[in-house]
This record gives structure tokens, C-alpha cells and sequence, in this order.
């Protein structure tokens, strides 16, 4: 009787765990239920798959990513699927974004050109972050974080 793949190979998985040892394809058919030529395809097909390279795959909200590559991290994917990824999980720009993409815009990025804000919640939060840094006469300018990650902000949304 034909199988669905997965059942097999989950029967067949099932089956060595309650074992606890190594046995036979006759074994494994015998107390799976199986057919033998049933457990002798997947136990073909699991063999040739770990001579596979592995496979990635990265889920975002929209966009699913599978490579032949490990990706341990988003910083081992692409740059156009770092931010495919990044998009699906940030539709558009947060607040926080926006605020520092605006003080880049204003060139805001060094003492010398800081602009003047009004010192709200968003502002002072920046500074906790060390996202923006407060002048003397009390302006405000992006730090070299707060730079980095406009950047990388207008890169991925433009």
C-alpha cells in the first residue's frame, strides 16, 4: 500500500526511537508495518539526503527563503535577502527610523552641524540609545550608531 512520505519516513523514525539500536530494513518493516520496499526507498532517500548540502530557510512574513548554503545568521545571507527578510518582518520604517533618517536628511551628523529639537520622549530615548548626542547649546546630531542604522534605513526603504 503506498504511503505518504512523510508518514513513512515518521514510521520509520518512530520505529529506531522505541528501539533505541540500529536494525534491520526487515526489522523496521516487520514493527513499523510497513512494506520492506517502502522502508528500503526512504531509508535510500534519508541516506541521500545527508550527503546534501543543508538547506536554509528563513521565514519572514511574506517571503520565504531556502538556499542550498547554511546561513547561521542574516549576516551570511545576501544582501538583497537580508533585506527581502527584513521588509516581510518591518513593512515600512518605525518612528525611531524615521526620526534618525530625518536628522541624516538635515545632515545632522556631527557636532558642528547639530540641529535644534524640542527634547521629547523620542528625542531622549535616542540619547539613551546613544543614537543622537547633545551639544552644549543643547542641539542634537547623530552618533556614529545613529548614523549606521540611518543608513542602513535608507538603503532598505529608501
Amino acid at each position: 500500500m503506498p504511503h505518504d512520505a512523510l508518514q513513512a519516513i515518521e514510521k520509520i523514525e518512530r520505529t529506531l526511537a522505541i528501539a533505541g539500536r540500529p536494525m534491520t530494513i526487515s526489522k523496521i518493516a516487520k514493527k513499523s508495518g510497513l512494506h520492506y520496499t517502502t522502508v528500503k526507498r526512504y531509508v535510500n532517500l534519508l541516506e541521500s539526503v545527508k550527503k546534501m548540502p543543508e538547506i536554509s530557510v528563513v521565514k519572514g512574513e511574506g517571503a520565504t527563503l531556502v538556499s542550498l548554503e547554511t546561513a547561521r545568521n542574516m549576516a551570511e545571507l545576501p544582501e538583497e535577502e537580508q533585506i527581502k527578510v527584513i521588509k516581510s518582518y518591518f513593512p515600512s520604517l518605525d518612528s525611531e527610523g524615521k526620526f534618525l533618517v530625518g536628522l541624516m536628511d538635515r545632515n545632522a551628523i556631527k557636532q558642528t552641524v547639530a540641529v535644534g529639537l524640542r527634547k521629547s520622549p523620542l528625542v531622549r530615548k535616542m540619547l539613551k540609545l546613544h543614537r543622537i548626542a547633545e551639544t552644549a547649546d543643547r542641539k542634537f546630531y547623530l552618533t556614529d550608531l545613529g548614523c549606521k542604522i540611518a543608513k542602513g534605513a535608507k538603503k532598505i526603504y529608501g
